[in-house]
């Protein structure tokens, strides 16, 4: 059993997404975070609401924000970190609803105490699947800007259900979505499928991605029909799914 509380103190808030149409998974994502040792946890159920066709009907530079479920993830994501960031924490974690983490706890807790301090953003699960992030890109990356042992730094890398937001991070990421509904310069709203950018974040941001992931979408097999895409693109990184939870 992990130690309750001990290495994920570093993350003040700890939210998981947990979406209405997929309350079925919850229960089990619940119980594979609790495996971990992450024991106090925030809930944020999201459901979809008139608001956000609202919003998608008045941004002239709205491409993909229509697509089904786009903004309801999208508003999940802003409204955990824009919480954390009011409530004053320093530090955030995030997570969808669809994770599973490495079996071995051991080998997280020494991922996560390794993360550098100085962290704005920090990768626990990643996999690229456009072709702006292909694999190789990825690997390159984690060849030549190693930070430490676990840890590499990177420019940009696409991020999909667990993640981690110094405070300068979180204000830096409201921003970029609020201003995205009225300014097309800043380009669309950012957080669901996550694109994190040092052309966007800013070139001070000291943003990392764990060599290997700590986290992967493995409940996804269950309860969403793209996961061979998902997992077509986990291998294609060399990560191998049985080696998590779930």
């Amino acid at each position: 059993m992990a130690d309750r509380g001990s290495f994920w103190d570093r993350f003040e808030r700890k939210t998981l997404l947990a979406f209405t149409g997929y309350q079925g998974r919850v229960e089990t994502v619940v119980s594979e975070i609790a495996r971990v040792g992450i024991n106090d946890l925030n809930v944020q159920w999201q459901f979809p609401n008139p608001f956000e066709s609202v919003i998608v009907s008045n941004i002239s530079h709205k491409k993909g924000l229509d697509s089904p479920g786009y903004m309801n993830c999208t508003m999940g994501h802003y409204s955990a970190v824009k919480t954390a960031f009011h409530l004053g924490m320093k530090t955030c974690l995030i997570m969808e609803d669809d994770i599973a983490f490495l079996k071995d706890v051991d080998e997280i807790r020494t991922i996560v105490n390794s993360l550098p301090e100085d962290f704005d953003v920090a990768m626990l699960d990643w996999f690229a699947t456009s072709p702006g992030f292909p694999p190789e890109s990825v690997k390159k990356c984690i060849e030549d800007r190693s930070a430490n042992e676990h840890w590499a730094e990177f420019e940009a890398v696409r991020s999909c259900g667990c993640y981690a937001l110094s405070r300068r991070a979180m204000e830096k990421f409201i921003w970029l979505n609020e201003a995205a509904v009225t300014s097309p310069s800043v380009g669309k709203m950012r957080i669901c499928d996550q694109f994190f950018e040092k052309a966007f974040m800013g070139c001070d941001m000291k943003m990392y991605l764990s060599k290997k992931n700590v986290a992967v979408q493995r409940h996804t097999t269950v309860h969403n029909s793209n996961f061979d895409l998902i997992a077509d693109a986990y291998k294609a990184m060399g990560i191998d799914v049985s080696e998590y939870g779930g």
